[in-house]
């Protein structure tokens, strides 16, 4: 359980890394008048799944 625990926490540290990459990166892109998502970040949010750093390791 504990185990189990500490991965969610893990995930959850990657994807907040993540998400604050991502919005720094949009504040600049909107500062440069580029409004719309490119087709890439539309993707990546799309689907669930495990952020980069955790799951660089799963075999799914």
């Amino acid at each position: 359980m504990l185990r189990a625990l500490d991965v969610l926490e893990t995930s959850r540290s990657a994807w907040r890394a993540e998400m604050d990459d991502f919005a720094a990166r949009r504040r600049v892109e909107k500062r440069r008048h580029r409004r719309s998502l490119i087709k890439a970040d539309r993707l990546r949010f799309h689907d669930l799944r495990w952020p980069a750093a955790v799951s660089a390791g799963c075999t799914d």
